[in-house]
């Protein structure tokens, strides 16, 4: 064999030799590429997995009201009172809680011609389940005070312990350390003849009381 046909097979050798590993390196690359493929078609969306992120399961129920909620919430705040005599429509009525005398006189339709308008606290806070009575001019002229009425400030008596010097009966006042029947009734006619008390040191208008009566009873009494 000839030098000149020996390098021509060898140049042949090297020649097959660069095509067989440019086959190697390309299957091997391919293969490679189908891993990778694979690989990322078996992992989750990236864009899913961010929004999954941004709303993160807490496992909390939602926080919402129903009616049954709301229906006991409102009644909770509620209260029952029965409003007579001198109004114009007078019968049961559903008022809010802390509301006031001349309130509920408003939602029965307010006060007749014969009522005395004067005659009760309307400042005065309403609570569940008394009955409001109303007096004419009449009664109130002849001092007369239905147990009606009463009923307000007894109640008021048995929650707070303190007598109301505006809308207390001859009874209650008489339950104060001092006060009788006569100067119970005088309390009562001052009242009727100048309005209510403004504060509970006015009682010491009223003839026969006077500080050493007062400092007996100004831990006893409202207004």
């Amino acid at each position: 064999m000839t030098l000149k046909k020996y390098h021509t097979k060898l140049n042949y050798f090297r020649i097959f030799l660069s095509i067989l590993a440019a086959s190697v390196c390309i299957l091997f690359g391919c293969e490679k590429k189908q891993t990778v493929y694979l690989t990322q078609s078996e992992t989750e969306d990236p864009l899913c997995a961010q929004e999954q992120e941004a709303e993160p399961q807490t496992g909390k129920e939602p926080d919402f009201e129903t009616d049954e909620d709301t229906g006991r919430d409102q009644a909770e705040n509620r209260i029952i009172v029965h409003i007579c005599g001198a109004v114009v429509n007078p019968g049961v009525y559903s008022l809010a809680c802390g509301s006031r005398i001349y309130q509920a006189i408003e939602e029965a339709g307010g006060f007749t011609g014969q009522a005395d308008p004067d005659y009760l606290n309307q400042a005065e806070s309403l609570q569940d389940g008394v009955k409001l009575y109303v007096p004419t001019r009449e009664e109130t002229a002849q001092g007369f005070l239905k147990m009606e009425t009463q009923g307000i400030s007894l109640q008021a008596q048995e929650q707070t312990g303190l007598v109301n010097i505006n809308t207390a009966g001859e009874k209650e006042l008489c339950t104060l350390a001092g006060i009788g029947s006569s100067k119970a009734k005088s309390i009562i006619a001052y009242r009727e003849a100048n309005g209510t008390y403004d504060r509970i040191e006015d009682i010491m208008k009223v003839e026969g009381i006077k500080e050493g009566l007062f400092a007996k009873i100004r831990d006893d009494i409202t207004v």
